[in-house]
């Protein structure tokens, strides 16, 4: 049975809907009330107090769910949190090696494209300064949210915001890297299937592959400044160029039929971009830094400042215009956790 969590630290979260209600609560959510909605205790799992107000009245209809990661010296904990039961999080597991003492954990997690399972990527964080253990240290698992069944996938894999890649479907992307400061040696890829937690295949490529995304299409990453596609097994794997990009990526994410959605830096802008068919298009751009692309439920998500960005070409891609630092949002885009407040 799921915990109810009990967090050390507060969560600062929103739910996206129609108005910004001033508050100095942690937990503001946003509602068509011209009246605050009263913010939950932040030190509680509960983000709203009153959820038929503030989330509306069929919210026990929903099934939007946002699973997320934080870390203390018990472990690298896996949290869930549905609206269906006003955004209440609960600890599904949480994840350590019993034989290492070191202090507090860290770690990144992403969500299959069926919802039913979290892969993650978690170590101590002393270990971060330890040369090459973000390379090649961590460990990965992967969590069936249903019951928190955990299973182990491998160990030395990377230690990175986009790794590991999750899809469209319930395949899994985790990466282990012989980089140095100097050299971008090779990277492995290791594919997993969700349903068995099991390692399926391994893939390795000249260079420092980033953004690694698995999709029915097949498998994508970044590399060398190139978005590419990797084909071939063994010693025929290749990493094919699918378009040259002119800035440094920091998302990748795919939209259904084929579409793939970036995020990337140029000309001192957040750009977004659809990539289709061997076409890379520009959708627009928002202020450096306060325009992000996050997955969702059946496509993508552009989030922030995107009043400079045409959606009307990008099917699967939604765009919701919001202020703030934004950590993670839930499946269907519903609710924006801005921040762990310490």
């Amino acid at each position: 049975m799921k915990r109810i969590w009990k967090p050390r630290q507060r969560l600062a979260a929103q739910v996206a809907a129609t108005g910004l209600l001033a508050s100095s609560m942690a937990l503001v959510p946003f509602t068509g009330s011209t009246t605050p909605a009263e913010a939950a205790d932040a030190t509680t799992n509960v983000l709203f107090g009153t959820p038929e107000r503030d989330l509306g009245k069929d919210y026990e209809k929903s099934d939007d769910l946002i699973v997320s990661g934080t870390g203390d010296s018990d472990g690298f904990h896996i949290v869930t949190a549905s609206e269906r039961e006003g955004y209440a999080f609960r600890e599904v597991t949480s994840l350590r090696r019993k034989d290492i003492d070191a202090g507090p954990w860290t770690g990144y997690v992403c969500t299959t494209g069926s919802g039913r399972y979290a892969a993650a990527v978690y170590m101590p964080s002393l270990w971060t300064n330890k040369p090459g253990a973000v390379y090649r240290g961590a460990f990965a698992a992967v969590v069936r949210l249903s019951d928190g069944k955990v299973t182990e996938v491998a160990q030395g894999v990377q230690l990175s915001y986009y790794s590991p890649g999750c899809g469209e479907d319930d395949r899994v992307l985790f990466s282990t890297s012989s980089a140095t400061d100097t050299d971008a040696g090779d990277t492995t890829v290791i594919e997993a299937d969700a349903t068995t937690g099991k390692a399926v295949a391994d893939r390795t490529i000249t260079g420092q592959l980033t953004h690694m995304l698995p999709t029915p299409q097949g498998d994508y990453g970044i590399l060398n400044g190139d978005l590419v596609k990797l084909t071939g097994r063994g010693k025929a794997t290749r990493a094919q160029k699918q378009a040259e990009l002119n800035g440094p990526v920091f998302a990748l994410t795919s939209s259904g039929g084929g579409n793939l959605d970036l995020g990337l830096v140029s000309d001192q802008k957040s750009v977004i971009s659809r990539w289709h068919r061997g076409r890379l298009s520009p959708l627009g751009s928002g202020k450096i830094g306060k325009l992000k692309l996050l997955p969702r439920k059946g496509g993508s998500l552009a989030v922030g400042d995107v009043a400079g960005v045409d959606i009307s070409r990008a099917p699967g891609l939604k765009a919701q215009p919001f202020t703030g630092t934004i950590a993670a949002v839930s499946r269907e885009g519903r609710l924006v956790v801005l921040r762990y407040v310490g």
